[in-house]
This record gives C-alpha cells, structure tokens and sequence, in this order.
C-alpha cells in the first residue's frame, strides 16, 4: 500500500520539476508573475492528473486485489494527502528556482581617510 502512495508522491514532484523546466523553456519572455501562474497551472493539472488514479483505477488494479475496503480507503486518503504535500512543496521549490533572487544592497564601504600634504 504504502509503495503506491509513496509513488504517486515522487510522481508529483517530478512533474513539478518537469512543469518548471516546461515554463522556463516555452515562456521565457513573459514577465515573472505570468511565469508563476502558469507554473500553478501545470502544477495543478498535475495534481489533479494524479490524485484521479487512486480513485479510479486502484480498485480495480491488480495491485489492490488482496486489499481490504480499509486498506483501500487508507491508501486513497493517504496519497490525496502525500500528493497535495508534494504538489505544495514542489510549487515551492519550482517557485524559489524560478524566481530571480533580489539583490542585497551592500554595505556601505569603509574607506580610510587619506591625510592631506
């Protein structure tokens, strides 16, 4: 049980990696925040692409023929929750990567005071 969850999880954050690349690659000259909406966007059709599986394929796979309805209901509950986790921790990950870092101002320089002749 806990394989296919942990799958499905691995599964969402390669897609965000992959959706930051796909936004990087074919957006290049939008501005930043179109960049993140788009990045949401295949986040979220990611996510909703794979919290579908447990719902309608698991019960009637292969994998889960020796399962109880429990065990079903526990693996479907638990991978709605470790994709979203993953879904919400890759955005992150993808937004930070995306986004340019602002510039520190820097100090104000020391300069020593030169004695005049």
């Amino acid at each position: 049980m806990w394989a296919v969850v942990l799958a499905l999880a691995i599964l969402m954050w390669i897609w965000a990696a992959a959706g930051l690349h796909l936004v990087r690659w074919g957006f290049k000259k939008s501005d930043a925040s179109l960049q993140l909406i788009y990045l949401l966007a295949v986040t979220a059709v990611g996510a909703v692409g794979l919290l579908l599986l447990p719902y309608l394929v698991l019960p009637g796979s292969v994998l889960s023929q020796g399962w109880t309805r429990e065990w079903l209901e526990k693996a479907q509950l638990s991978s709605v929750l470790l994709v979203g986790l993953a879904a919400v921790i890759g955005f992150l990950r993808a937004q930070s990567l995306l986004l340019p870092a602002k510039p520190v101002r820097s100090p104000v320089k020391k300069t020593s005071v030169k004695k005049k002749a």
